[in-house]
């Protein structure tokens, strides 16, 4: 199948020229979809739909994306982590970015994460704990192991913490 180039593209893809493929347009749909789930569940902290119902809806956006790798664009959901943070908690930019498990469900998944994530950073090492669905907290801790800071879930870059 032949990919069509979309010319005056936004972030989220909204100022195309009006003769598209309607496949794009479902597409670009289900990315504000999911768009206005994460601003609910991580700005709003008020969820519109169960976490599955989410992934679902994410992954296929992922299986879109992979049969029309043109379509991508930055303000895609799968090109983000996360969500601009709660507006009450204090704003603090990340030293480094934050990497997700990206719906790690298995022993499998979580081995290709760890790969991905070493490719990058050789000499990282891991502490794992059972993964609390829609939890994410990055801690920060002083050489002498005090801990510095936790930062809440945000994006990849930016996090928020409460004093």
């Amino acid at each position: 199948m032949e990919e069509q180039k979309i010319v005056g593209q936004t972030s989220l893809g909204s100022n195309l020229n009006p003769v598209v493929n309607p496949e794009y347009q479902a597409y670009l749909r289900l990315c504000q979809e999911v768009h206005a789930h994460s601003y609910r569940y991580y700005t709003l902290d008020n969820p519109s739909v169960s976490d599955a119902v989410y992934d679902q809806l994410y992954n296929e956006i992922l299986r879109i994306e992979r049969e029309k790798p043109l379509w991508v664009f930055p303000g895609s959901p799968t090109q983000r982590v996360g969500a601009e943070p709660l507006k009450y908690l204090n704003k603090y930019t990340r030293a480094s970015r934050m990497y997700s498990l990206e719906n790690s469900y298995s022993k499998d998944d979580v081995q290709a994460f760890c790969s991905r994530v070493l490719e990058q950073y050789a000499n990282t090492s891991f502490v794992t704990e059972p993964k609390l669905d829609g939890a994410s907290i990055e801690l920060v801790y002083h050489i002498d192991s005090q801990l510095k800071l936790a930062l809440l879930y945000g994006s990849n870059t930016r996090g928020r913490y409460h004093r």
